[in-house]
């Protein structure tokens, strides 16, 4: 285990962030293999795992960029990306076949985690764009394995 000591002296393990990242993206394409493209059986579980290892993937690219942030929000997290990740991740993006561009993905994705963690806590429906949100975890791991030459 390499644990590293930030600026503010919290100490982040980026190996194990990167493969808990790899593990929830795992688990949600085994949930995606279970549930029918119209049914809803599984879907927060699906949402959450997809979205948590966009997060997770987002914050090894931060630290590694000495810039680690808390937030589950993904378009905030990418934001705080140098501008070098930034472009990276939108050509890798733009490379794939998504219904809507990265900054749009982004914003309709934004806080996937919260809304359905915690779905059960609400009476309104979730829109949840998953081909966009599959192609963002491909891309975020190829940005992680290419620019910055992480094992994922």
């Amino acid at each position: 285990m390499k644990m590293i000591k930030d600026k503010d002296n919290i100490f982040f393990d980026l190996d194990q962030c990167l493969s808990n990242a790899y593990d929830f993206y795992e688990i949600a394409c085994e949930i995606n293999k279970k549930r029918n493209f119209r049914e809803y059986k599984y879907m927060a579980v699906f949402a959450t795992n997809l979205s948590f290892s966009c997060e997770l993937y987002f914050k090894a690219i931060l630290f590694k960029e000495n810039n680690q942030q808390f937030s589950h929000k993904l378009n905030s997290l990418f934001t705080e990306l140098s501008d070098t990740a930034k472009s990276a991740l939108k050509t890798e993006f733009n490379n794939t076949n998504n219904l809507y561009d990265l900054s749009e993905t982004l914003m309709n994705c934004d806080n996937v985690f919260e809304d359905f963690r915690y779905l059960h806590e609400c009476n309104k429906n979730k829109k949840l764009f998953t081909t966009d949100l599959f192609h963002l975890v491909h891309s975020l791991r190829n940005v992680c394995q290419n620019l910055y030459g992480f094992k994922v």
